[in-house]
């Protein structure tokens, strides 16, 4: 009776899940507002390894970058958009761009009569 042999383990580092269709759809998937790591995620990477991959790939660090200002670009264009017909979406816009001028300020009352302002920024 003869034995069967068993077939030999492969040794080493497991083969990339970083694929370019990988990369591809982590890259689209960020275009579309999803932050990086979880756009790993939902195309089955782990975000770990897609950082590790981003650091050694400038390609790949540059095409995340342009996805990342496309969709940047993109949310601010829906609230740009909202100013016409809505003042809030213009002062909110105005507080988060330019906050040392137009950030929300408390007053508050200090027991003398007189109101102090408040930066809630700095405290």
């Amino acid at each position: 009776m003869t034995k069967k042999s068993k077939k030999a383990k492969k040794t080493g580092r497991p083969r990339s899940v970083m694929t370019s269709e990988a990369c591809e759809a982590i890259v689209k998937t960020v275009g579309l507002g999803v932050w990086p790591d979880r756009a790993a995620q939902m195309h089955g990477v782990n975000a770990s390894t897609m950082r590790s991959f981003k650091d050694s790939d400038a390609e790949f660090r540059t095409a995340l970058e342009k996805a990342e200002a496309t969709a940047e670009a993109g949310f601010m264009a829906k609230i740009l958009r909202h100013t016409e017909k809505q003042w809030t979406a213009a002062a909110w816009m105005l507080e988060r761009r330019w906050p040392d001028r137009w950030a929300k300020r408390e007053v508050i009352q200090s027991g003398f009569g007189e109101g102090v302002i408040a930066d809630k920024r700095f405290e």
